[in-house]
């Protein structure tokens, strides 16, 4: 065997090795968090947030027109629930888990396959001007190999979109606010 061949063998082993062996050492959940203060009193914005239908105006989140949505229980509040089909299989559930007036909502995700995918936590503080509001997100179950490997691309790449949800958000809150 010739010693360029030999190199690119032991090369490829050697990648390959690494690809396996790196991700062992990767955590299998991630968290990623974005606030924001929005001119906006705190119940109008918890209004928004704890709301499971209000929710796909503002969430950067979008689904595609080959699916559908399905919203059972309250329409908000604890036990809201949307679920997204395509062709009748369930892509996602969205449940709010935990509501606080005017200052805490959990939202939980799950899979098709009942797998939990994330909590997302909105805390919320502020007065009859402003709100701020702290938007963390929790992805768990991120599995051997492949999971470990998206987890590290996911923790950079999901703040940006955590913001545009916040700016979303904000301008909504700000036209409802001066609607009323």
């Amino acid at each position: 065997m010739s010693t360029s061949l030999k190199f690119t063998v032991y090369l490829l082993l050697f990648i390959f090795v690494l690809f396996f062996l790196i991700p062992v050492f990767l955590p299998s959940e991630i968290s990623v968090s974005a606030n924001k203060e929005i001119k906006a009193p705190v119940s109008v914005v918890f209004s928004e947030l704890n709301s499971i239908k209000k929710r796909q105006v503002w969430t950067p989140f979008k689904s595609d027109s080959a699916t559908t949505e399905i919203f059972t229980g309250p329409m908000e509040g604890t036990g809201a629930i949307s679920k997204l089909q395509r062709h009748d299989t369930l892509i996602r559930e969205l449940t709010i888990i935990k509501s606080i007036p005017d200052s805490l909502i959990e939202y939980e995700l799950t899979f098709n396959k009942g797998q939990r995918g994330a909590v997302e936590t909105f805390k919320i503080t502020g007065d009859s001007l402003k709100t701020n509001v702290l938007w963390e997100m929790n992805i768990v179950n991120l599995h051997y190999p492949f999971g470990r490997w998206l987890g590290l691309v996911m923790k950079s790449s999901m703040k940006p979109v955590l913001k545009k949800g916040l700016d979303n958000l904000t301008k909504i809150t700000v036209k409802n606010d001066s609607v009323n």
